[in-house]
């Protein structure tokens, strides 16, 4: 059964959080086999530890420095918040909140709070500034979809991600260490390849894996528009049991509030 999704075209690392896309969607299908280019030691070392260090997560918390560069008109955004994250477990698809509290624009810093939650059906979206809440069903009633899983949910987010699904889509190269690179990392470079979705999205993905926590530290990603997004994630946390309501927000009572269900 085909369903809509809601595409977002920037949520958190993979593109900006601000621009909602609505278009018609259907559970993935399957892409052209890619050509496999031969893997370092060091890249199959790398993303395996960060496969396994992902299949051990049931919930993830950070701190989050999400910064938007638009290389035209040259406009760079900062967003400071953190973010939550619960795995899908007995039959409910994964959950999450990303929390906004500061955004600082030409050297401006503006308390300016911004909340984006999903359920696993429902993806809430409140900001402070505007005093509005839209309510957009993404996912049908009992459908078990994955919506993190790289290629196939509208959610891509870094954590969890699949060996085999990145090298499927990706050319991945191991950089050696800089001095601007977060302490203790490995960098890894991710090129799309050809005839995969991605190559017509990005240039390309970059990774920093914390070599401790087997966790990406940093993220950034360069769109085929000259948006580059890096997001930094600190003070990393994992299996805390994190409590549902600390993964979805309520309406405020003096806020316009827009849902917007499934299409039949």
């Amino acid at each position: 059964m085909s369903y809509k999704l809601i595409l977002i075209s920037a949520i958190f690392v993979f593109a900006g959080l601000d621009d909602f896309v609505i278009g018609q969607a259907t559970k993935a299908t399957s892409q052209p086999a890619a050509t496999q280019a031969a893997i370092s030691p060091q890249v199959d070392t790398i993303l395996d530890r960060l496969e396994k260090a992902g299949d051990a997560i049931k919930d993830l918390g950070a701190n989050v420095n999400h910064e938007l560069y638009q290389i035209i008109p040259d406009d760079r955004q900062v967003k400071r918040g953190l973010i939550r994250y619960r795995a899908a477990a007995n039959g409910k698809n994964a959950r999450f909140m990303i929390y906004f509290d500061t955004l600082i624009h030409e050297d401006l810093k503006i308390n300016q709070k911004e909340w984006f939650c999903f359920d696993g059906r429902w993806l809430r979206e409140i900001r402070e500034q505007t005093r509005t809440a839209i309510d957009r069903e993404v996912v049908a009633p009992d459908e078990k979809v994955d919506p993190f899983k790289l290629g196939e949910g509208p959610f891509p987010l870094p954590f969890g991600q699949k060996k085999a699904d990145i090298l499927r889509n990706f050319n991945v190269t191991w950089v050696k260490p800089e001095q601007t690179d977060p302490p203790a990392s490995d960098h890894l470079i991710l090129i799309p390849k050809p005839q995969t979705k991605f190559t017509k999205r990005y240039e390309k993905l970059e990774f920093w894996v914390d070599k401790k926590l087997n966790l990406p530290a940093r993220i950034v990603s360069r769109d085929r528009h000259s948006n580059i997004i890096t997001a930094n994630f600190k003070d990393l946390k994992t299996n805390t049991g994190i409590p549902n309501n600390q993964l979805w927000i309520d309406v405020p009572k003096d806020y316009g509030h827009q849902v917007e269900p499934l299409e039949k």
